[in-house]
């Protein structure tokens, strides 16, 4: 009976010692896939964060091209319609068709939007129905104390050349255009700032 009573209790704690083992098996394979989720939640959450850098990039590169390259409207326009923190018209052949286009950059409730009219008719006109609109980025953070737009152009005291303007300013003085877009990454509270300047080369003989 000793012996018997000893060959079943070396058989009971084999089997906690399985379940014990189970157990840790259990959690160790639980700790590894929350790890693997987090990872790759993560990698997502940097791949779309770097996308969406990427395209702010690319959109304002587009954007600073065009205002280099402004030019006289077809109708007679001076090249810089409008001009504001947040706002800038201007005229630019931005489809490389010898034709100068109304080009709008706006930004509207945290989405900056692009608004484009190809003049037509005889003589060349800029028909409001004609507006092509297209958001561009969103998520945008700019506030008052950072503007999208900051202007630079002739002092008209000094004649000397990149003095930053104020609001209202005069856009015959206007040369040179700083144009900077705050998004925030992801919901950390952290704000990424793209910028970048555009020489408005046409104007130079205004």
């Amino acid at each position: 009976m000793g012996e018997k009573e000893i060959k079943n209790n070396q058989k009971g704690m084999t089997a906690v010692e399985a379940l014990v083992a189970i157990c840790l098996f259990a959690v160790a394979s639980a700790l590894v896939a929350s790890f693997i989720v987090f990872s790759f939640k993560n990698h997502l959450r940097i791949n779309e964060e770097a996308l969406a850098t990427d395209r702010v990039n690319i959109n304002i590169q587009h954007l600073v091209e065009e205002l280099r390259k402004m030019k006289t409207g077809e109708n007679g326009s001076f090249p810089v319609e409008t001009a504001s923190s947040n706002e800038i018209i201007f005229y630019s052949d931005i489809n490389e068709d010898g034709l100068a286009e109304r080009v709008k950059y706006v930004l509207e409730n945290g989405d900056f939007f692009k608004e484009v009219i190809v003049p037509t008719g005889e003589p060349l006109t800029y028909l409001e129905e004609n507006i092509e609109r297209t958001k561009i980025a969103e998520g945008i953070t700019n506030e008052e104390a950072s503007p999208i737009f900051r202007y630079l152009g002739i002092d008209p005291v000094g004649g000397g050349n990149n003095l930053e303007l104020s609001q209202p300013l005069d856009i015959f003085r206007v040369r040179l255009i700083v144009v900077s877009l705050k998004t925030e990454i992801g919901n950390s509270g952290r704000q990424r700032i793209v910028e970048s300047k555009a020489m408005l080369r046409n104007l130079r003989d205004y």
